[in-house]
């Protein structure tokens, strides 16, 4: 038998014996559950997998219970990591390092005076633990501060007014944390210990999923505390005039009752606001900015983290449904819809045959199901629990804050990507690089106050175009250093936002035991917008041609490039720089054929929006194959998804040697299409996928002078 599955079921068997047995709460390094406002607060509790990863949440006790109830009110929950001290999955660092058990020295707690209930969920098992801790007034109070919360279209005294907790945050953290609670006149009182007056602080309310439905106001900043009473600092909850509400639902449409977060982008502006979910339902405010109030196009973006083991998160970034055009005073509901779990994934990480030193983050994700993540324990083994009946893909990280989580001088063999199925054990390999890639980023003086490099990185990709890993920029000098194995690669610059676009597109090397330091991309602000309108299209063709993508004159790879999102009223916005532009009619299917012809939109940074319309008719299911076009393209495959036969239209200017291949995710080749000379015209050309199993493959075509590569989707 495997020893890699013999040591993945004995890893699994030892770590399904344990669950989460206790909670316990130390007041000034004793162990008790009563405390004085200002007192040192640590809580410690237990994991049933070392590494593993827990919920920690806390709630006003107000049935007086000392156990969670529905009459509770929830305040705030916070992801903990057992030996992970910092990072973007974790909200509270672990103080005792990876042992199973998760320690906080949270420091002076300062909350209103109150009843609470700390309680924990262990993400790996789904156990459950509680205990309540006491928070009572400071003896003797000579700081505070005051102030009266109100909402619109609400008449104090009413219960809506109460029990929202106002935040005071110092500047010096070792002050602590305090806050006071509103009675249902909506007044508050916080208290502060006799040094907060060598402090500045911010008041707010920190906690939005206290607040929902309603815009969070701006909090009080630098704030300097007097000796007695401080404020009025109050604060007017304004119900937004334009919103987005709706419910997490699952496959069977019942509301999920979970607390998670939304966000809410404008994506002319890139402003965000957030709000939480709270018992499985959203109300978030959307923000425009200055005149731009019409038809301005959102994304609706869903954290997860509270969803995630029992459910799959949604690809909201990538679905058109939660794309959106919004207008000043609109109300949209747009209910989130989640798959539920029902088996695993198994991933192994191995650094030159031992297990890494430290913990990486899987993901696992389905194009139509949705994403999921788990960080390896410390025998480099992690559990990404998935939907059965499809196929994953999955996928190391390997950079995080602009910084390679690798140690220095290695690579992941054969990338970071993988594709797997329910059941599979996927390996991954670190060892030694042996070239290295080096380059720098060029960005014109009055552009470089925009630049962020920490929005941006490259991207490394085999010679067959599938990505392996990705690397951050230096913020001194935009220069980047990327160690990578031998042979021919790929290397691409990615803007998160596409405000920058790079020239050329992409470079490619051919590297043995080789360090090229030679690499530069041209940077170019996105000055402008091409809006480009879709007439007489397919019904709810967005959804099967999710996206566009435009380029500007040349010879690819020498061009600038710019990808679009279809939005429901059959629009894409490109962000582009001054460039002559080059925008073709997409593909949408064989039964329509677009009437306008290709356009040329010569775009320079004074003007900031671009207009343009296609327009389609339907075809009689016949289109003549003998036409001469007057340059080489590849069009998408239709359809796609597709079971297990789909067509790839083409078009040839001159008689020409093609050859169609086709990859998975791994950059395998797994099928050859065509190998052969086509004569001038317009072809199409059939792939059968019938030997393949479901998921997410590559077609590459390949002529004397072109390269072109694109995705296809086998469900089967």
């Amino acid at each position: 038998m495997n020893k890699l599955y013999l040591f993945v079921s004995l890893f699994l068997l030892i770590n399904s014996a344990f669950s989460s047995t206790y909670l316990k709460t130390l007041i000034n390094d004793q162990e008790q559950s009563s405390m004085v406002q200002g007192d040192f607060l640590t809580w410690e509790y237990d994991v049933s997998v070392v590494g593993g990863t827990a919920l920690f949440s806390i709630y006003l006790d107000m049935d007086k219970s000392e156990t969670l109830s529905d009459a509770d009110i929830f305040v705030i929950e916070l992801t903990q990591t057992d030996g992970v001290s910092d990072g973007d999955d974790v909200d509270l660092p672990d103080d005792s390092g990876e042992d199973g058990i998760i320690t906080t020295s949270l420091g002076r707690f300062g909350f209103a005076p109150a009843q609470y209930i700390l309680h924990v969920t262990d993400l790996n098992d789904n156990s459950e633990v509680s205990t309540p801790l006491f928070v009572s007034e400071l003896s003797s109070v000579t700081i505070w501060a005051r102030g009266t919360l109100t909402k619109e279209d609400v008449t104090s005294p009413d219960s809506s007014l109460a029990n929202i907790m106002i935040f005071a945050e110092p500047d010096n953290m070792n002050m602590g944390f305090w806050s006071g609670l509103t009675d249902q006149a909506g007044n508050y009182t916080i208290n502060f210990p006799d040094s907060a007056s060598d402090a500045v602080w911010k008041i707010s309310i920190e906690f939005e999923n206290m607040i929902a439905g309603y815009i969070n106001p701006d909090g009080y900043h630098n704030i300097n505390l007097n000796t007695g009473e401080n404020g009025p600092f109050d604060f007017f909850l304004e119900r937004p005039n334009t919103y987005v509400y709706g419910n997490i639902l699952d496959e069977h449409m019942n509301v999920i009752n979970i607390y998670d977060e939304v966000t809410l982008v404008n994506l002319n502006s890139s402003q965000e606001t957030s709000g939480d979910v709270v018992d499985g339902s959203f109300s978030i405010p959307a923000v425009f900015e200055g005149d731009d109030t019409l038809n301005v196009p959102f994304r609706l973006d869903m954290w997860g983290n509270g969803l995630i083991p029992d459910y799959l998160a949604p690809n909201s970034w990538d679905n058109p449904y939660y794309r959106f055009y919004l207008s000043l005073g609109d109300s949209l509901e747009k209910n989130i819809t989640v798959y539920s779990t029902d088996t695993v994934i198994y991933v192994a990480v191995l650094q030159e045959g031992n297990p890494p030193e430290q913990s990486y983050t899987f993901y696992a994700q389905n194009d139509s199901l949705g994403i999921t993540w788990e960080n390896s324990d410390q025998n480099g083994f992690a559990v990404l629990s998935v939907r059965s009946g499809a196929q994953y893909y999955i996928w190391m990280r390997t950079e995080e804050d602009g910084q390679s989580l690798l140690p220095d001088g290695y690579i992941v063999k054969y990338g970071s990507s993988r594709t797997a199925e329910p059941g599979d054990t996927v390996l991954y390999e670190i060892i030694p690089a042996m070239s290295l890639l080096e380059g720098r980023l060029t960005i014109p003086d009055d552009q470089l106050e925009l630049f962020n490099p920490e929005e941006a990185e490259v991207q490394l990709l085999n010679d067959n175009w599938v990505h392996l890993s990705s690397f951050p920029i230096s913020a001194d000098s935009f220069k980047f250093s990327i160690p990578a194995g031998n042979g021919g690669f790929y290397v691409k610059f990615n803007h998160y936002n596409n405000d920058f676009l790079a020239f050329p597109t992409a470079r490619y090397v051919q590297v043995e035991n080789d360090t090229i330091d030679t690499l530069r991309f041209d940077l170019s602000y996105a000055t402008s917008r091409i809006h480009v309108k879709i007439l007489n299209g397919p019904p709810n063709f967005w959804e099967e041609f999710v996206w566009m993508d435009i380029t500007s004159n040349g010879r690819y790879p020498y061009v600038y490039q710019s990808f679009a999102q279809g939005f429901e009223d059959s629009t894409y916005n490109f962000k582009v720089c001054p460039a002559e532009w080059v925008i073709r009619p997409p593909y949408l299917g064989e039964d329509y054929q677009a009437v306008s012809n290709d356009t040329v939109l010569s775009v320079n940074p004074d003007s900031s929006d671009y207009y343009l319309e296609f327009v389609y008719q339907m075809t009689t299911g016949i289109v003549s194959e003998n036409q001469i076009p007057q340059q080489f393209y590849v069009l998408q495959n239709y359809p796609n998804p597709f079971n297990p036969v789909t067509t790839i239209p083409l078009g040839l200017p001159s008689k020409m040697h093609v050859r169609i291949d086709v990859y998975n995710l791994a950059g395998q080749r797994v099928a050859q299409v065509l190998n052969t000379e086509l004569p001038a015209g317009r072809h199409r050309i059939i792939f059968d996928g019938g030997n393949l199993a479901s998921g997410l493959y590559f077609y590459r075509v390949v002529t004397p002078k072109s390269a072109v590569i694109k995705k296809l989707i086998l469900i089967k």
